[in-house]
């Protein structure tokens, strides 16, 4: 009879101690699956902005801007094609609408990856306050210059900033919308344009 017992005691702890494994087992799988679904989410989220960004340089691509597109110094205006020359410039452009940390961030990558006379700072904006408040916080020296261009019917987002490559026949090339969050697709895009126009 007492072995019985023993042996009844010794079944009920294994099956208490199976129990608790399975339960951890359990919500240790529930993690995993929620993890699993996350990154999913993120995967998904991901494509779409990546599927968004590459729509928007199809559309805006191979847009020739004309001779009479002025752009303007504080001071002065020139032409797009005296700006530029006969050499490929790489255009960082934002607007007012885009985020002010966005563009400052996106500057201090460019000059830390391209050649300062390879690069043309332009925004679509008139204000001076914008544009003075821009180069005091980051330091710049070079001209920063606004256009009349209408980035709008460009296709172009607003709200975000962007490089393109512009030559001497004027045409947008290899046009890129940073992604926020992913500063390692910028600065492969950055290394791609210095190997391709500027080594």
């Amino acid at each position: 009879m007492m072995i019985k017992k023993n042996i009844l005691q010794v079944v009920i702890v294994l099956l208490i101690l199976l129990d608790m494994y399975l339960v951890f087992k359990i919500n240790h799988i529930r993690v995993e699956l929620n993890e699993m679904i996350k990154n999913n989410n993120q995967l998904i989220t991901r494509n779409d902005l990546l599927k968004e960004q590459v729509l928007k340089s199809v559309f805006a691509n191979n847009i020739v801007w004309t001779d009479n597109i002025n752009i303007y110094t504080a001071v002065d205006s020139i032409s797009i094609k005296e700006l530029i020359g006969n050499q490929y410039k790489l255009v960082l452009w934002f607007s007012e609408l885009s985020c002010k940390s966005c563009v400052d961030a996106h500057y201090q990558m460019l000059v830390n990856k391209i050649n300062f006379d390879n690069i043309v700072l332009l925004t679509s904006s008139k204000s001076t306050k914008i544009i003075s408040s821009f180069r005091r916080i980051n330091e710049v020296t070079k001209e920063v210059y606004s256009t009349n261009y209408n980035f709008d019917s460009a296709k172009m987002t607003l709200n975000s900033p962007c490089y393109f490559i512009i030559g001497k026949d004027l045409e947008m090339l290899d046009i890129f919308y940073p992604e926020k969050d992913n500063i390692e697709l910028t600065e492969i895009y950055l290394d791609v344009i210095r190997s391709k126009y500027f080594n």
